[in-house]
């Protein structure tokens, strides 16, 4: 097997060859795919690479063109075993990008399929109608597929919120679990983590299957009040002040809690990340058939360049410090299927403020 593309300690490969006999990835083009949590050196003891990268763990997917046939292998291998608790969403990772790399293939297939046939139908343009449509389903498919690696880009950015709560949680537990209060507030705050997660997850997959979001009456200000609880409790290298300021009556819209509160926490975790921010205020406003969520911080503010790029998938400033781009891109996202809006601005005192406008839901 020759590698396309290998990445390994920060930086691209050279080009390799690798034997398939007696290798974990003969196992994968054969079964679709497979994970070995620790030990597969002893596994495969024939597989001379493995222990020379000194490999602990591995887990692959096979890449199978569109009748079946496996035309390769996505895998991923680590000098360290792979938790337990960690290999559902490896798994679940690792199959995201392997559709989202087939789906390419289908794309650059169908767009050449679909230029060909362009020609065609210049002089067949009546009886090719069909079949050109046929075209356009497969494209528009595979775009949807090709979203699914974005999306999955994601996943790792909005699933650390939530596991940092657990986190801060255990480390509660393990200091001061000796109390009945502190017990209860870090079960309580487990469970609405895991569950959190379990949501974000189940998106993805409803992503997949083209599912809308299951939405109900929600209340805005208690999304506001979980998520700046949630952020009060998460420890930051400068200390925030996180205000929850005047909170309209009956802020009542149609939507799913979880991601109104996910669009919420990712706007407060933009504010307090804010280069010189010392102060974070939300608030929200009940106006002419609209529910408003407004955040805002004393930071150094957004440039003017920059501003029209915020909610571009993987447009970060901070890239250096570990950003991935896909916050605010997420936030549009959903606010945006929730027949929302969302734009942030300069504030003339300094800072930003990003302002979301949801349609209010119609009263019982």
């Amino acid at each position: 097997m020759e590698a396309l593309a290998a990445w390994s300690n920060g930086e691209l490969l050279s080009s390799l060859s690798y034997e398939l006999a007696g290798s974990p990835c003969e196992n994968v083009l054969e079964q679709g795919a497979c994970i070995y949590p620790a030990r597969v050196c002893e596994l495969f003891p024939s597989d001379e690479l493995l222990r020379e990268m000194g490999v602990e763990s591995y887990i692959g997917s096979a890449l199978a063109a569109s009748p079946g046939e496996p035309i390769g292998v996505l895998c991923v291998l680590d000098d360290r075993p792979i938790d337990a608790d960690r290999l559902e969403i490896a798994e679940t990772l690792l199959e995201i990008f392997a559709s989202r790399a087939m789906a390419e293939m289908d794309r650059i297939e169908a767009h050449e399929t679909l230029l060909n046939q362009h020609h065609a139908l210049e002089d067949m343009l009546s009886e090719r109608t069909g079949e050109l449509a046929e075209a356009h389903a497969r494209l528009d498919r595979a775009a949807r597929l090709a979203g699914l690696g974005t999306l999955a880009s994601g996943i790792a950015h909005e699933i650390n919120n939530p596991l940092g709560t657990i986190r801060l949680a255990c480390d509660e537990l393990a200091q001061e679990g000796e109390s009945d209060e502190v017990r209860e507030r870090a079960v309580e705050c487990l469970i609405e983590s895991v569950e959190r997660c379990s949501a974000i997850v189940k998106g993805i997959r409803r992503f997949a299957n083209d599912e809308a979001a299951e939405k109900t009456r929600v209340d805005v200000n208690a999304c506001i009040e979980a998520a700046a609880a949630t952020r009060r409790r998460v420890r930051t290298p400068v200390p925030a002040e996180i205000v929850v300021e005047r909170l309209a009556p009956d802020a009542i819209v149609e939507g799913n809690r979880i991601q109104i509160e996910q669009v919420i926490d990712n706007l407060l975790q933009n504010a307090i990340q804010a280069p010189g921010m010392t102060r974070v205020a939300i608030r929200s406003i009940a106006v002419s058939g609209r529910v408003v969520i407004e955040v805002a911080d004393d930071g150094a503010g957004i440039r003017d360049e920059d501003l029209p790029r915020i909610f571009d998938p993987f447009f970060t400033t901070r890239l250096r410090e570990g950003g991935t781009g896909l916050g605010l891109s997420i936030c549009h996202s959903i606010v945006e299927d929730h027949a929302g809006t969302i734009d942030a601005r300069r504030r003339p005192e300094g800072g930003t403020c990003f302002r979301v406008e949801l349609p209010a839901a119609p009263l019982d």
